[in-house]
């Protein structure tokens, strides 16, 4: 009586026949799992006939997609597909955490990087801040303008640049030539919405208090 799995020619077990008769032939780099500890191999030839499923004759299982992709374990070497990195976990990933990649989990970034995740998702240098790098078209936090060396500055003092929109703290006002003036008291300018201290009135056709 013949066994599944024997031949009559050799009387030995082949199981790769048995189990794995419809596969398809292995391919040149084929990524096939590795016996121990959830590891893979890359389809290489080893000495060691265990590590790569390396069957009796050479032969060598197909490409069974367990490894080297998004989301699943890195294949021998911390290797992945293309544009992916094996992570600490040993799954592959899109790389994350590094200046102009996107941020990694709970919106955070490499240690040590200098980058913040911004409002887009992606690790950037901190900008918009005093002495920062100015943001996207050339903006600034509030209270700050984009200076001429492309860093954020104060604005909006007395003898200092009026913000963007002609903004000044409490007690200026912007004048022509974009610098905060001392405004509100008797013979200064009159501050936004023709406002004076002490009880002075606006001339509005000078724009001085009286």
């Amino acid at each position: 009586m013949g066994l599944p799995g024997f031949t009559a020619q050799s009387g030995l077990y082949d199981p790769i026949n048995h189990y794995w008769g419809s596969a398809v032939a292995p391919t040149t780099g084929a990524l096939v799992p590795h016996f121990l500890g959830n590891e893979f191999s890359d389809g290489g030839v080893y000495a060691d006939s265990v590590q790569g499923f390396q069957m009796p004759g050479g032969t060598f299982l197909p490409s069974i997609g367990l490894c080297g992709h998004a989301g699943t374990y890195c294949c021998a070497g911390g290797k992945c597909d293309p544009g992916l990195v094996c992570n600490p976990n040993n799954i592959c990933r899109v790389p994350c955490g590094a200046c102009g990649q996107k941020c990694c989990q709970n919106q955070t970034c490499n240690a040590g990087s200098g980058c913040v995740c911004n409002t887009e998702g992606i690790c950037r240098k901190p900008c918009g801040g005093a002495g920062q790098k100015c943001c996207a078209n050339q903006t600034c936090n509030l209270g700050y303008i984009c200076g001429p060396d492309g860093t954020c500055q104060e604005c909006g003092f007395t003898f200092g640049s009026c913000c963007p929109g002609g903004l000044c703290q409490p007690g200026a006002t912007c004048g022509f030539n974009g610098v905060c003036i001392a405004c509100g008291d008797p013979g200064e300018a009159c501050c936004q919405g023709l406002f004076c201290n002490f009880g002075a009135n606006c001339d509005q056709f000078l724009g001085i208090c009286r």
